[in-house]
């Protein structure tokens, strides 16, 4: 915790001393969480994680993440299907709306054309 302990001593005004900070410090390090808010120092933080773990477990690590992966690609397929056909349907609702409030749209050829000379 020596590194969390430091880092809380130090006031930086921008992102050139904390990594000069991080850099000159990085030994040390002995950190469950990244202290920067920025997504940068995170993923460096993260790798600098990753890299500590033996062979073994960065091979489990890789597999989870490809099988996290694998998962969401499969989640985001079906989604978009589900989407098509809610898509699909819709638009056919929407026609047989429009045919039921517009029968002659169903069959334009089954009206009688108007005559104009009316037999009496």
């Amino acid at each position: 915790m020596y590194f969390t302990r430091l880092f809380k001593e130090q006031k930086f005004s921008n992102d050139l001393q904390r990594w000069l900070f991080v850099i000159k410090n990085m030994g040390s390090a002995n950190f469950p969480v990244c202290p920067f808010e920025n997504p940068l120092f995170q993923d460096f933080f993260e790798q600098g994680l990753i890299q500590k773990l033996t062979p073994m477990e960065q091979e489990n690590y890789k597999k989870s993440i490809y099988d996290y992966q694998d998962v969401q690609d499969t989640n985001e397929f079906e989604r978009e299907c589900a989407r098509e056909e809610g898509r699909a349907e819709g638009e056919a609702k929407a026609k047989l709306a429009i045919a039921k409030t517009n029968p002659e749209l169903l069959h334009p050829h089954s009206k009688q054309p108007k005559s104009y000379l009316s037999v009496q």
